[in-house]
């Protein structure tokens, strides 16, 4: 019969066993022990501990890099023109819509847009329109129906 899992054993005879996931998982817990990781991970961390050392950390892979949050992009939900850009603006629906009303066009533009943004931060969006206004480039077509093209 198997001995059960305790604080007591020796680590060597705690690697000499077969244990499941669940089981190492409860120790470490009631030990207070990660318990996140592969199971050849939270069985090294519990080694480590039954020899009374430093459990190793857990390595960092790109998942646990993606897993830490990020500042959350502060939009305002209404737009004036003297609304001033933001550092992390995205361009929002409402952004959108507020565009379309002041330009008087819709704004389908994704890269516009984002340089718009990019360009206008710390702007008042009445500065941005001004200067999207200035330098936009429109393509239309001349007397004959044909676009331009450059040689």
């Amino acid at each position: 019969m198997r001995p059960s899992l305790n604080a007591h054993m020796k680590p060597q005879d705690f690697l000499a066993l077969y244990w499941l996931k669940a089981e190492l998982i409860e120790f470490c817990q009631e030990q207070n022990i990660s318990a996140r990781g592969s199971k050849a991970e939270i069985s090294a961390r519990i080694a480590a501990h039954l020899r009374a050392q430093t459990p190793t950390p857990r390595a960092t892979n790109a998942r646990a890099k993606r897993r830490t949050r990020r500042k959350p992009r502060v939009v305002p939900a209404q737009f004036t023109l003297d609304t001033v850009i933001g550092e992390d603006w995205r361009a929002s629906a409402a952004l959108r819509k507020f565009l379309q009303d002041e330009l008087g066009e819709p704004v389908t533009n994704a890269a516009a847009l984002r340089t718009l943004l990019e360009v206008g931060r710390g702007q008042t969006l009445k500065t941005a329109l001004e200067t999207w206004r200035e330098t936009r480039v429109t393509l239309t077509t001349d007397t004959t129906g044909v676009l331009p093209h450059r040689r």
